[in-house]
C-alpha cells in the first residue's frame, strides 16, 4: 500500500499542478515505474471535468461550458503536454535532419506550425465535445484523459531515448518495463470496459494502432522519443477519444 500510495503521490504531482507533499520522490526509476498509475491520474482529471460539467452546466450555455472545461484540464495539467504537442509539431514539421528537429523541439518559443497545431487540436477537441449525446457525454469526460495517460505508458515502452541530453522523457523510455505497462493497460481496461463496454476496447485498439505509427515515425525522424513526443501522444489520443465516440454515438 505504501508503494502504491507513494507511486500515486509521485504520478499526480508529475501529471499535474496539484501538491499532496512537498517531498515526493522524483527519481527517475520511481518516477518511471509511477507510470503504471498513469490512468488513475487521468481518472481523476476526468472526474474534474465530470463533476464540473454538472456543475457549468445548471448555469452556462453547453458551447460555454465546453470552453471552460478545456481551460480547465489545461490549467490542471499545466499544459504540460500541450506544450509537448506544439513544440513536436514544430520540430517534425520544421526539421529535416535529426539535429534540426531536436534542436526546434527544444527552443523555448512556439513557432508558427506549433500554433497552427494547438489552434486545430482544441478546435477538433471543442467542436467533438459540443457534438457528443448527452448519453455518452459523461463517460467520453472521463475516459478521455484515461486513454491520453495510458497512451504516454504505451510508447514509452516502445521507444528509446532521442535526446541529445536527458530530458523528461527519459526516466520512462528507461524504466517502463511490461510490469508497468501491463498494469496501466489492465486499469484502462477495466475503467474502459466499465464506461463503454466493448467499445472500450475498441477505443484503446484504436489509439493503440496510433501510438504504434508515431513511434514508428518518431524513430525514423528523430532516433526514438523525447518528452515532447510524449506530451503530444497523450493530447492526440485524447483527440481519437473524442472522434471515436462522436464516430460510434453518432
Amino acid at each position: 500500500m505504501k508503494d502504491f500510495l507513494n507511486s500515486f503521490t509521485t504520478a499526480l504531482q508529475f501529471l499535474t499542478i496539484f501538491r499532496i507533499k512537498r517531498d515526493a520522490e522524483t527519481d527517475e526509476e520511481i518516477l518511471g515505474g509511477a507510470s503504471a498509475v498513469f490512468p488513475l491520474i487521468g481518472l481523476l482529471l476526468g472526474l474534474t471535468l465530470f463533476i464540473s460539467d454538472k456543475f457549468l452546466s445548471l448555469l452556462l450555455p453547453r458551447s460555454v461550458v465546453d470552453i471552460l472545461l478545456l481551460l480547465l484540464l489545461i490549467v490542471a495539467t499545466g499544459g504540460l503536454h500541450l506544450d509537448g504537442y506544439a513544440d513536436t509539431v514544430d520540430g517534425f514539421a520544421g526539421g529535416s535532419t535529426k539535429e534540426e528537429t531536436l534542436k526546434i523541439m527544444k527552443e523555448s518559443n512556439i513557432g508558427a506550425f506549433g500554433v497552427c497545431g494547438i489552434f486545430l487540436l482544441l478546435m477538433i477537441k471543442y467542436i467533438s465535445l459540443n457534438n457528443l449525446l448527452i448519453e455518452t457525454r459523461g463517460a467520453a469526460l472521463l475516459i478521455m484523459p484515461v486513454v491520453g495517460r495510458w497512451s504516454i505508458v504505451h510508447l514509452s515502452l516502445l521507444s528509446e531515448y532521442a535526446g541529445n541530453s536527458r530530458g523528461i522523457g527519459a526516466p520512462f523510455t528507461d524504466f517502463v518495463k511490461g510490469r508497468e505497462f501491463w498494469l496501466s493497460t489492465l486499469l484502462t481496461g477495466i475503467i474502459s470496459i466499465f464506461l463503454l463496454g466493448i467499445n472500450g476496447i475498441v477505443v484503446m485498439m484504436f489509439v493503440s494502432v496510433f501510438t504504434f505509427f508515431l513511434k514508428t515515425y518518431s524513430h525514423q525522424k528523430i532516433g526514438g522519443v523525447t518528452g515532447d513526443v510524449l506530451g503530444a501522444v497523450s493530447e492526440t489520443s485524447e483527440v481519437l477519444v473524442l472522434l471515436f465516440i462522436c464516430a460510434y454515438a453518432g
